[in-house]
C-alpha cells in the first residue's frame, strides 16, 4: 500500500465527502493500489490528511465495509478485505456476516436518540491534558491512592471555581462532592433527601428514564407533576405536595430533558418558596444548563438550606468524561459523602485529575466554547428543517423536542424514522411516567450531538422532514 492514494484531490466533485472516500477506496482496490490485508489509516489521521471531519471518514469506511471492500474490528483497525478467500489473512477465520446495525440496509444509520455533545475536536485537548497529567511528577500519587475527601480538596476547589465561573453558583469546596457523572450525583441526592425506603419524590410528568430507574432501585415512589411548555407548574407542585407529602422534588429547570423547557425566573422563585414552606428538598439536575451562558438563578441560590445542585462534564465537554459534582446543603454533605463511599468508595482519582488538569489549563473552557458554537449551529439547522412543525430547538440545547399532536402516535413516527435510518427517543418508550395524567406533552426527542458532522445531521433531518410531510396517514415503510 502506498500513502500517495490519500490525496485531498480524491474528494473533488459533487458527491458527499464520505461517499467520495468510499468510491476512492473501491477504485484503489480495483487498481491494485490497495491489496487484501492492507491496513487503512486511523480515522483521525486520515481526516487530518484529507482536511475533512473524522465523522466523514468514519462514514466513508462504514460504506466501504457495507460494499464488501473493507473489514474492521474493535481494537484491531480497518483492513482491505480478501473477497475470494475463505480464510481472512488477519483473523485466520472463515468470513461471516458483518455485525449488523439495527438499521435498514438502504440507509446509513443515524443516532438521534442517545444524547451527547457533538465532536468539536475534544480529543486533542483531552490527549494533551492526559499527557500533562502523566508527566507531572506530583500526580504519581493518583495511581497509588483510593482518594477520599481528606485527599481531594484541590480537585474540589478547582471544580467549585469552575462551577462559579461558568454558571455563577458560588459554593465552598466543603459542600461539593465529586461524583462519577451527573447521574450518580442525582442518585446520591435522592438517597440523602429521601432516606426512607418508601420515600416519595416528585418529578415532571415527562422525566428522564434514568430517574425512573433510580427511584425503582431505591424503593422510592416517583409521582408526576403537571407541566407546560415552561416546565413544572407551581400550582400543580403545591397540590402534589398536599396530596403526597413528598420528601423531595427532582427538577431540570434549564433545558428540561426531553422537552427543552427553560423555567422562567419567577416560576423558579415560586417553586422554591413552596418547597421551603412545605419542607421539601429540591434536587436540581443542571447537566444541560452548562451550554447556556445566560446564568439563570439556581435553586441552590434561592433555597440553599434545602437544595441539591448536580452537574457533570459529560453533557458539556465529552461523553467519556464521567465526572460530576453534587453541591449539597451544609448539613447534608457528610451523609452524601458516606453514601458515595458505599457506592464506589471514591470517584476515580485519574478521571478526576484529568478534569482538574483541563480546568487548570483552560482546556475545559475552550472545549465548552467550541461546543456552544457547534450546538447553536446544529440547533439552527434543526429549526430550518423542522420549524414549521413547531420544533423546539433552543440554540443552547444539544437536543430538540418535536411535538406530535393530532393523529400522530409517537411510536408510529419513531418506527417510520427507524425504517428511514434515524433512531429517535419517544415519550411513550422512554420518558412518560406511566401513571402521569392526560395532557402531558407528547412528542419525540431529537439528539443533535451524535451525528458525526453537520452533513450527516442535515441528511437525517431531511428524512424526518419527509416523514412529517407525508403525514400520519402514510403507509409505513418496509425495512
Amino acid at each position: 500500500m502506498t500513502d500517495t492514494i490519500w490525496d485531498i484531490r480524491l474528494l473533488e466533485g459533487p458527491a458527499p465527502k464520505f461517499r467520495a472516500l468510499a468510491d476512492a477506496i473501491g477504485r484503489a482496490i480495483s487498481a491494485g493500489e490497495l491489496t487484501p490485508g492492507d491496513q487503512l489509516p486511523p480515522v483521525r489521521d486520515l481526516a487530518w490528511r484529507l482536511k475533512i471531519s473524522p465523522g466523514a471518514v468514519a462514514r466513508g469506511y462504514k460504506l466501504a465495509i457495507e460494499r464488501g471492500h473493507l473489514s474492521a474490528g474493535v481494537g484491531r483497525g480497518t483492513f482491505v478485505r480478501a473477497p475470494d478467500s475463505r480464510v481472512h489473512p488477519l483473523t485466520h477465520r472463515e468470513p461471516g456476516p458483518e455485525p449488523a446495525l439495527p438499521a435498514p440496509p438502504h440507509a446509513p444509520w443515524l443516532e438521534m436518540a442517545n444524547n451527547c455533545v457533538p465532536d468539536v475536536g475534544q480529543e486533542a485537548e483531552i490527549r494533551q491534558a492526559m499527557a500533562d497529567l502523566a508527566s507531572d511528577p506530583n500526580s504519581s500519587v493518583r495511581f497509588r491512592v483510593y482518594g477520599g475527601r481528606e485527599w481531594d480538596l484541590a480537585d474540589r476547589e478547582a471544580y467549585a471555581r469552575w462551577v462559579a465561573s461558568v454558571v455563577g453558583l458560588e459554593a465552598p469546596a466543603e459542600r461539593l462532592l465529586i461524583t462519577a457523572g451527573g447521574q450518580q450525583g442525582v442518585h446520591i441526592a435522592m438517597r440523602v433527601a429521601a432516606p426512607a425506603h418508601d420515600g416519595v419524590i416528585l418529578a415532571g410528568a415527562l422525566s428522564h428514564p434514568g430517574f425512573v430507574e433510580l427511584a425503582a432501585v431505591n424503593g422510592q415512589r416517583l409521582e408526576p407533576v403537571a407541566m407546560d411548555d415552561q416546565g413544572l407548574l407551581p400550582a400543580a407542585f403545591d397540590e402534589a405536595c398536599r396530596r403526597h407529602s413528598p420528601d423531595a422534588l427532582l427538577v431540570t429547570p434549564t433545558y428540561h430533558n426531553p422537552t427543552t423547557a427553560v423555567m422562567p425566573v419567577q416560576r423558579r422563585v415560586e417553586i422554591a418558596a413552596i418547597a421551603q414552606a412545605r419542607g421539601v428538598a429540591v434536587i436540581e439536575d443542571d447537566v444541560y444548563g452548562w451550554i447556556d451562558s445566560s446564568r439563570p438563578p439556581h435553586f441552590a441560590q434561592l433555597y440553599p438550606e434545602g437544595s441539591y445542585y448536580v452537574s457533570g462534564a459529560s453533557k458539556c465537554l465529552a461523553a467519556g468524561l464521567r465526572v460530576g459534582a453534587l453541591i449539597a446543603p451544609k448539613h447534608k454533605i457528610s451523609a452524601a459523602a458516606r453514601y458515595l463511599r458505599v457506592l464506589n468508595y471514591h470517584t476515580s482519582t485519574l478521571t478526576t485529575g484529568l478534569l482538574t488538569e483541563m480546568i487548570r489549563s483552560g482546556a475545559a473552557d475552550r472545549v465548552l466554547r467550541a461546543v456552544r458554537v457547534e450546538v447553536a449551529a446544529r440547533a439552527a439547522m434543526a429549526r430550518r428543517a423542522l420549524g414549521e412543525w413547531d420544533l423546539r430547538a433552543p440554540e443552547a440545547a444539544s437536543f430538540a423536542w418535536l411535538p406530535l399532536g393530532g393523529d400522530w402516535r409517537t411510536s408510529d413516527f419513531a418506527m417510520r424514522a427507524l425504517n428511514a435510518g434515524v433512531r429517535v427517543a419517544t415519550d411513550e418508550s422512554c420518558y412518560l411516567l406511566r401513571h402521569a395524567t392526560p395532557g402531558a406533552p407528547r412528542g419525540v426527542r431529537l439528539a443533535l450531538g451524535p451525528a458525526p458532522d453537520r452533513e450527516a445531521l442535515s441528511e437525517g433531518l431531511g428524512r424526518l422532514r419527509a416523514i412529517l410531510q407525508e403525514g400520519p396517514g402514510a403507509a409505513p415503510m418496509i425495512s
